[in-house]
């Protein structure tokens, strides 16, 4: 299933590894506008039911193994609950590197420049957010922190200037902060689709239009895992988690209390980015290939 971005992106790597002898199949986003207008509250629970049917074009009966990376997890689970509902069976569903944020991210400088060109694997020093890793991983865990123990939930922007303005540290970052938030926010987008368009090669066939469309997806996105209100049932779920985790210290809280029947927890190399990536994406397709043989 596809990544927040509504894209196959991260899983060239994969396909191009699997040896698994079985048909592999991807969903991706095929129209953006539909997908940008999708209440939040409800996308992955929509979308669920949208790619089943899409699915069930290709193999009408289960078994049905399901699997995705980040927002795709949450879909191949969702989309799980509601084949057991139809009475399919399920051969096995997988999440990799999916998680459920505790928190809102609101601001819009720190979601395009920290979020959105981390996870892209956009250059950063291109559009000029270059900063210590060990810094911003504080830095957003100061913020998750501070919105997670908010009871008025303040917006994040505010929150996220106060949070800059407290440490030394953060001073460079504050400062660059402003100067983004300067800008017009079709400037700051093209200022990274520029980034993207001349470093990487899956970018540079895209249109600034379809980059802005790409960018209204993952912000859609990542609201809608925020809100996904899960309906537990016990699903064959194999949760495949990066061993350099970045995000949350333990993510598997999240499918504790959703698997009711449990559920196999592997830490695979990489992070949430590189572990799709080779090498590390053998491990992680060996964990593939032990949940499709022991369904």
């Amino acid at each position: 299933m596809h990544d927040g971005s509504g894209n196959l992106f991260p899983y060239i790597e994969l396909v191009r590894n699997f040896t698994l002898d079985q048909p592999l199949y991807g969903i991706s986003v095929h129209d953006p506008q539909a997908y940008i207008r999708t209440n939040p509250e409800t996308l992955i629970q929509e979308k669920a039911a949208q790619y089943i049917k899409a699915l069930r074009t290709i193999q009408p009966e289960g078994p049905y193994n399901i699997g995705g990376y980040c927002l795709g997890g949450m879909l191949a689970f969702e989309m799980g609950r509601q084949l057991t509902a139809k009475g399919e069976v399920l051969g096995s569903i997988t999440a990799i590197s999916s998680f459920q944020l505790p928190f809102a991210v609101e601001d819009e400088i720190f979601i395009l420049f920290y979020l959105f060109v981390k996870e892209m694997s956009i250059p950063s020093e291109k559009v000029g957010f270059a900063f210590d890793d060990v810094i911003l991983m504080r830095l957003f865990n100061e913020l998750m922190v501070l919105k997670d123990n908010d009871s008025e939930k303040e917006p994040m922007v505010e929150s996220v200037v106060t949070v800059l303005q407290q440490q030394a540290d953060y001073h460079a970052i504050l400062t660059r902060y402003q100067e983004l938030k300067n800008m017009a926010p079709l400037e700051r987008l093209r200022l990274v689709y520029e980034a993207a368009h001349s470093s990487l090669a899956r970018f540079s066939f895209m249109k600034f239009s379809e980059f802005k469309d790409m960018y209204a997806t993952y912000k859609v996105s990542l609201t809608a895992t925020m809100l996904y209100q899960p309906i537990p049932y016990p699903a064959p779920l194999t949760v495949l988690r990066p061993s350099g985790w970045e995000y949350i210290p333990n993510n598997a809280d999240f499918w504790n209390r959703i698997a009711t029947r449990g559920f196999d927890l592997f830490d695979i190399p990489g992070n949430h980015r590189t572990c799709l990536e080779y090498p590390q994406v053998i491990s992680l397709i060996e964990y593939l290939h032990s949940a499709v043989r022991n369904q």
